[in-house]
């Protein structure tokens, strides 16, 4: 029931995070959506493994594939998995980073959870180079 629940939130909080990402920014919507995970109270399980970390970002892989009405991409569906586990005691961190495959540049967004990445391959830290946080500016720009 609990995951069912998690499944359906996910589900209306998407296209909500995505209109506020064409909004404001990147480091305003990631602040403010931290400022929510802390006013809120939080969810009733405390969630203290990656293994359940992993868990929750497989339930909000699969309410955006299979429910959502707007298909998120990597950064709308990382900054919802940050404010999910923040909200159940995670202290999550937004990465962004970027690499050039075959001479396009390509970014990704992911989160990590005491410096593990959740719901990716291992491998995104060595795959993908990492912008400092200092690298991203008041409105979401990279320096």
């Amino acid at each position: 029931m609990v995951e069912r629940l998690l499944v359906i939130r996910t589900s209306l909080f998407i296209p909500i995070v995505e209109f506020w990402l064409r909004r404001t920014s990147v480091k305003v919507c990631n602040a403010s959506l931290n400022q929510l995970a802390d006013w809120m109270p939080p969810y009733r399980r405390k969630v203290n493994s990656i293994k359940q970390a992993e868990r929750i970002a497989s339930l909000i892989t699969y309410a955006n594939r299979r429910f959502s009405i707007y298909p998120a991409d990597c950064l709308t569906k990382s900054l919802v998995l940050s404010y999910s586990l923040q909200r159940l005691g995670h202290n999550a961190e937004l990465c962004l980073g970027a690499r050039r495959f075959t001479g396009q540049f390509e970014a990704h967004a992911w989160i990590e959870v005491d410096g593990n990445p959740v719901g990716e391959e291992l491998s995104v830290n060595t795959i993908y180079t990492r912008f400092e946080r200092e690298n991203i500016g008041p409105k979401g720009e990279f320096h």
